[in-house]
Parts: structure tokens; C-alpha cells; sequence
């Protein structure tokens, strides 16, 4: 919008970031990994990452 307060098209999340993080460092986004106190969780989170950053 004129103002910059709301995304007009191609919104990206935190889950978004993240898979695109683990993409470029070629980590597997969808296994289940496990934290310190044993909670499961993925590196994209249900993410998708950002390829065409990568071309």
C-alpha cells in the first residue's frame, strides 16, 4: 500500500524465512528434528523456500 504498512503480493513468514535459510544450507526441511528438551520440530515448519533467490 502508499503507506508500507501491509504486503500487497508475495507475502513471506517466519516459516518462509526459515525454509529458505535451511534450503541455501541444504538441510533437510521436513525431517523431524529434536531440541534440547526433546520437542519435535522441522527446520521449515511448514514453510516454503524462497528458490528464485537462488538463480
Amino acid at each position: 500500500d502508499e503507506t508500507g504498512e501491509n504486503v500487497i503480493e508475495n507475502p513471506v513468514d517466519a516459516a518462509d524465512f526459515n525454509a529458505t535459510i535451511g534450503y541455501a544450507l541444504g538441510l533437510p526441511l521436513n525431517q523431524v528434528l529434536y531440541s534440547p528438551s526433546k520437542r519435535p520440530f522441522t527446520v521449515a515448519q511448514n514453510g516454503k523456500p524462497l528458490t528464485q533467490l537462488f538463480a
